[in-house]
């Protein structure tokens, strides 16, 4: 399990990436909700069995986005996942800065 330190550092992470994130994502989701999810899982110490109620988009027939987003935070928050959870939209930023 991470420190609380580590789990505030991420949060403002993802906060601080937020405004620069376009406003959908490939799938038509907003990349804020995605973001709002990996929050969400940080702070709420919400269980991996909790991500597929709370995110899975019901009508859709693959995970979305915003799921995967909540299970990556919950990896990270059992150390099952390294470096920083910004990493996920490396390649999103990189295409809107260039």
């Amino acid at each position: 399990m991470r420190s609380q330190m580590e789990i505030e550092k991420q949060v403002e992470s993802l906060n601080a990436i937020k405004p620069d994130l376009p406003e959908f994502t490939l799938m038509g989701e907003p990349y804020a909700g995605v973001v709002d999810a990996m929050v969400e899982v940080l702070t709420g110490n919400i269980s991996e069995d909790e991500i597929p109620e709370r995110y899975l988009k019901r009508e859709l027939h693959a995970p979305d986005m915003t799921m995967n987003g909540a299970l990556s935070a919950r990896d990270w928050l059992d150390d099952n996942y390294d470096g920083n959870l910004v990493d996920e939209f490396k390649d999103v930023l990189q295409r809107v800065h260039s």
